[in-house]
């Protein structure tokens, strides 16, 4: 097996592993570890993987590993060509800029809508949240600060009561590896400022002012997923770069 695909298998394991077996379904497991493999760069794009080669990677049965592609063809991160190979769809610079322009206009929307519609229990639970994402802060912990920090949105945005608004957001949601950026320099530090911020504003019932906030929000995340995004090109590019050098390596010491 090449030194690729194994590195491939090794991680696409391991996020299963991370999962736990909670409640979540064989399908839902592994339409999660593959939607991660996707937008870190672990299945390439333009590339010629069958169902079995996933499953195989997975450590799973192709029964739940099919209806995972379904479920990403669907979201537009996955593309199953006629004779059955599956390739993932390129995402670009601008791609990113444009899901985060669009979460923008959408969660200042979610978060005026909701501001007069919070409750006490809410406002009890937003603060809970946001102490509990300090503490996995301080234990450098990022994928609990990941969802951590979605229980707190989904919190403002529930309160509007507009399954279509909530759903809508949550599938932007779903098409970057948010969970990299909180080991990217202050990002997490700068996040729970501003999220104390927002709540400030949403207590205060200034609905205009805490729909601002939530739209900078957002245009600091953007800032911090364009800079991942570009330093992950770089090293894919680097990488690419070394690889014929080791193909030669190897010809050569094959050929002694």
């Amino acid at each position: 097996m090449e030194t690729d695909e194994l590195s491939r298998r090794d991680a696409m394991r391991a996020a299963l592993r991370a999962q736990g077996d909670g409640y979540l379904t064989k399908t839902e497991r592994a339409t999660q570890a593959l939607r991660d493999a996707i937008l870190r760069g672990d299945i390439p794009t333009g590339g010629q993987l069958t169902v079995g080669e996933l499953a195989e990677q997975l450590g799973m049965s192709p029964t739940p590993v099919r209806e995972a592609i379904r479920i990403l063809q669907a979201e537009g991160l996955l593309h199953q060509a006629p004779h059955h190979t599956i390739s993932a769809i390129t995402f670009t610079e601008q791609d990113i800029v444009n899901i985060f322009d669009l979460r923008a206009v959408l969660e200042a929307l979610a978060t005026r809508l909701a501001t007069p519609l919070l409750t006490e229990r809410d406002f009890a639970r937003l603060d809970a949240i946001l102490d509990q994402m300090r503490v996995a802060r301080q234990a450098e912990d990022f994928p609990a600060v990941h969802r951590i920090n979605v229980e707190w949105h989904v919190t403002i945005y529930r309160a509007t009561g507009n399954t279509i608004l909530l759903n809508t957001i949550q599938s932007l949601w779903q098409k970057f590896l948010w969970e990299s950026l909180w080991s990217v320099g202050a990002h997490t530090a700068t996040s729970l400022d501003q999220h104390a911020e927002i709540l400030a504003a949403l207590r205060a019932r200034n609905a205009d002012h805490a729909a601002e906030l939530m739209a900078t929000h957002m245009g600091h995340g953007k800032a911090t997923a364009v800079h991942y995004f570009r330093a992950r090109q770089a090293e894919q590019a680097e990488r690419a770069a070394r690889e014929p050098q080791t193909s030669r390596r190897a010809a050569r010491r094959a050929a002694q």
